[in-house]
């Protein structure tokens, strides 16, 4: 009973983290992923590695993936101790990340580099 109940939220849980990769903003051959900030468990690294495969199975022109993250150091370490299992090693050198402090200004930060005044306004595109 306890299973059945759990079933809806992790079809919730896994469109959700998909739904984030429409924000993947791609021109040519770079791609930016918003939205991940990662914290800390096993449950958020294994869907993190689920998009990045996704992402490269249905862009392998991808030369360069930047993903924001909250803490660059912690996810730097866990793809480099996991990528064996999860991404080939090529992959992982296209792999790169960027720290987002969690602050009040954060919405505007966000609303910049939608709008293409950001740092990585180059690999900008929408989807969906």
């Amino acid at each position: 009973m306890t299973i059945l109940k759990a079933i809806p939220r992790s079809k919730i849980l896994v469109t959700k983290v998909f739904n984030m990769v429409r924000y993947i903003i791609r021109l040519m051959k770079q791609a930016y992923v918003r939205g991940y900030y990662g914290y800390k468990n096993f449950g958020d690294e294994l869907l993190f590695f689920g998009v990045i495969d996704w992402i490269f199975s249905h862009y392998p022109e991808i030369q360069e993936l930047v993903i924001e993250v909250n803490n660059k150091t912690w996810m730097e370490y866990r793809v480099k101790k996991n990528y064996q299992e999860y991404t080939s090693k090529e992959q992982y050198h296209k792999i790169s990340f960027v720290e987002i402090k969690q602050h009040r200004w954060k919405y505007l930060t966000h609303i910049i580099s939608l709008l293409g005044f950001g740092k990585y306004r180059s690999y900008f595109k929408f989807f969906g």
